[in-house]
């Protein structure tokens, strides 16, 4: 896999994402820590991203003066800035896109253009002159009369052959996913992971209320500090057996709304290189490729990069009757 161009420090954002995701809301040190990183980063970083990683640095001024309600109010203002910056600027250099990007559609039309000026510079080939074929020995001896009117010179030229245009070579699509930061878990003895701008935070098992008439892999919902949000038990969405003894919820953000994510334990959060991910091979049942962005060998173990639109597609989190939990953790009541 040819590595994807990044801009230098572009790694910042995910750093900064780890952060966020990482740090507890009252670890006050941890927190000054991490915006005086913020700072030193955004010196050395792109305009775009020095620009957001500051705005981020301000957000945590006085933050251990805050309140409880007031500091997850800004982790999450945190979050959204994060996500929006770096969502911008992946948009802009159509990276990891399935289908054909700007970048490639310019590269094949100029490589088309290129082809049509070659074909029209090129001189046409001159025809060749028709060389007076010597008589045969019957033809000499046969009585000179009249001869047969000879075809005008036009009629007995070749048409010339038009050049032929080398066909433009289309580059590769590119990869799904490019190499980052990634949160990486467990659900029994395979490790999984979620690109780390996706992730917004870790929270241990809370109750879950039912919902009826809802797909088994949809657990519940959950209220997190007065918001109410979907989970989704990963192992029955892929497939796994279900188990008891599940240790946390990811807490992600899909298709612009959070949803809650079960898996038996949460191992680290890894930089994983561009060459070190794999394209997704052909599955049988259970996780399928589309539900992967890449397969990440690390260790001599591979890990299983999730894609969360995929596996939490709206579609996914309706029940029997249409209704959706989607819409429930949308609204916010």
């Amino acid at each position: 896999m040819t590595p994807a161009p990044q801009t230098p420090n572009s790694s910042s954002l995910d750093d900064a994402a780890s952060a966020v995701v990482l740090i507890e809301a009252d670890d006050n040190a941890g927190w000054e820590q991490a915006r005086l990183k913020f700072l030193e980063d955004a010196e050395k970083a792109p305009p775009v991203i020095g620009e957001c990683l500051k705005t981020v640095a301000e957000q945590l001024n006085n933050f251990s003066a805050r309140s409880d309600e007031e500091r997850a109010s800004i982790i999450k203002e945190i979050q959204r800035i994060i996500q929006t910056v770096s969502e911008t600027l992946w948009n802009t250099a159509n990276l990891g896109l399935p289908k054909e990007s700007a970048a490639e559609k310019r590269s094949s039309g100029e490589l088309k253009k290129g082809a049509e000026v070659r074909a029209e510079a090129k001189p046409p080939t001159p025809p060749a002159t028709p060389e007076p074929s010597p008589q045969s020995s019957e033809d000499s001896q046969r009585p000179s009369g009249p001869a047969s009117p000879t075809p005008p010179p036009e009629t007995q030229r070749e048409p010339p052959v038009p050049p032929t245009a080398t066909p433009p070579v289309a580059p590769p699509p590119p990869p799904r996913v490019t190499g980052g930061k990634f949160l990486t878990f467990f659900l029994e003895k395979e490790e999984y992971g979620f690109e780390i701008l996706k992730v917004h935070e870790i929270i241990t098992l809370l109750p879950v209320t039912p919902v009826p008439r809802m797909p088994a892999h949809l657990l519940g919902v959950i209220n997190l500090r007065g918001k109410i949000i979907p989970v989704v038990d990963l192992r029955l969405k892929l497939g796994l057996p279900p188990i008891k003894n599940q240790d946390c919820i990811i807490i992600v953000r899909a298709h612009n709304i959070e949803v809650g994510v079960s898996v038996d334990r949460v191992s680290e959060v890894t930089n994983i290189a561009d060459k070190d991910i794999e394209e997704v091979p052909s599955f049988g049942e259970g996780v399928t490729g589309e539900d992967l962005l890449g397969i990440a060998k690390s260790a001599g173990h591979v890990r299983l990069l999730l894609d969360i639109d995929k596996v939490l597609a709206p579609d996914h989190l309706q029940g029997m009757a249409g209704q959706s939990l989607v819409t429930t953790s949308a609204s916010g009541k």
